[in-house]
């Protein structure tokens, strides 16, 4: 039976996060709703991807180990296993893109806080005219190469040298909405110089718009002059760039892949839980997104720019998700087959939750309300 940690002092926690009732009747606390989403919307995606690692993430053991930690993290009061695999996928795992993205988001905005008002930021949105017709893998191909001739050859140098850019990170950004699928790349611009005014944020915004257009265009695509191309300078000004959030510029290029949709259109997650309400052409359609995306890179730097802005090695997105969380006290240990009483019951977010309260009789009682017994019950 599943082993019982005591706590050298568990303290009652406030009603918000008394977990009742069985797995589906249950007060939580702010913010436990959008963190089971997660959980969820995993659970949907592991039934659209038979043979994808998604379906053995944060469910299978890992190799060698015969048990599952419950771990509470005290100073921050939450909590997570031990032992479980991880898939890495920042394209379809909805609690891998929550950790890893969040990884990154820290990383970019502790680099730039180093030396506050150091640098002008700018972003860069870059978009195509698209279709329903349009395959992803057809939109996002002509998209990224035009990106790539855009910052190709002497103009480009012209460009860095004539507004100080000492370096740029890429992310890349998927929605689906009325025209079809909406790939964009936002491209945060590392300026070595003083705030742009209107008018040089204009001449920036046009020069970029121009060549962006005709590089489409060698792909036999279109992009409009208007709205191919937007650019805002300044994290403030930045944090305007969605109408849905106060996120800055940070926030907008690493937390792409884990954001809602906007402007009518949809986020892979949204199109998941379309597919769990019985819609299953949102189905189909996340299923081409998490295959098309597949080993797809969402976020890299310009060469040079992470040793400017002293980040040390560019870590993967795999090796982000192993990352061990801090270490905490070790509330519950599973067995294996107790374990898998957990998945089948697809309890493992709300599990989490229950053990975030840091009560162990309350993680008993839930735990009992799953078939597993108490300490000891044989």
């Amino acid at each position: 039976m599943g082993q019982l940690k005591s706590l050298t002092a568990a303290q009652e926690a406030p009603a918000s996060v008394l977990p009742l009732g069985n797995t589906t009747s249950n007060v939580t606390p702010p913010g436990a709703e959008h963190r089971l989403s997660r959980w969820r919307r995993q659970d949907l995606a592991r039934d659209l991807l038979p043979g994808e690692r998604v379906g053995a993430c944060m469910r299978h053991v890992t190799p060698g180990r015969k048990t599952v930690d419950l771990v509470l993290d005290r100073e921050h009061g939450r909590a997570h296993y031990g032992g479980l695999m991880v898939c890495g996928s920042v394209w379809s795992c909805p609690v891998c893109a929550a950790k890893i993205t969040e990884r990154r988001r820290r990383e970019l905005l502790d680099a730039l806080d180093r030396e506050p008002g150091r640098w002008t930021l700018a972003m860069v949105t870059y978009t195509l005219q698209h279709s329903r017709a349009d395959t992803l893998a057809e939109v996002r191909d002509a998209l990224l190469d035009a990106y790539r001739r855009v910052i190709r050859g002497a103009p480009w140098k012209r460009f860095r040298d004539r507004w100080g850019v000492a370096g740029y990170v890429k992310a890349l950004e998927v929605t689906y909405g009325e025209h079809g699928w909406h790939p964009h790349c936002h491209v945060l611009l590392v300026l070595d110089r003083d705030q742009l005014s209107e008018s040089e944020s204009a001449a920036m915004r046009g020069w970029l718009s121009d060549r962006f257009v005709r590089m489409v265009a060698k792909n036999e695509r279109y992009a409009s002059d208007y709205h191919a191309v937007d650019l805002v300078v300044g994290d403030q000004a930045l944090a305007s760039y969605t109408t849905k959030t106060s996120w800055g510029a940070v926030d907008e290029l690493t937390k792409a892949p884990v954001k809602a949709g906007r402007d009518g259109g949809q986020s892979p997650w949204e199109l998941l839980d379309r597919y769990g309400s019985g819609d299953k052409q949102a189905g189909a359609l996340f299923k081409e997104y998490a295959l098309t995306m597949k080993g797809s890179r969402q976020q890299t730097f310009s060469r040079g720019t992470r040793d400017l802005l002293g980040m040390g090695a560019d870590l993967s997105d795999q090796v982000l998700a192993e990352l061990e969380q801090e270490a905490g006290v070790v509330l519950a240990t599973l067995t294996v087959d107790e374990w898998k009483t957990v998945c089948r019951r697809r309890a493992r977010g709300l599990l989490l939750e229950v053990a975030s309260s840091g009560n162990v009789l309350w993680l008993w009682s839930f735990l009992a309300s799953l078939g597993i017994g108490p300490p000891g019950d044989e």
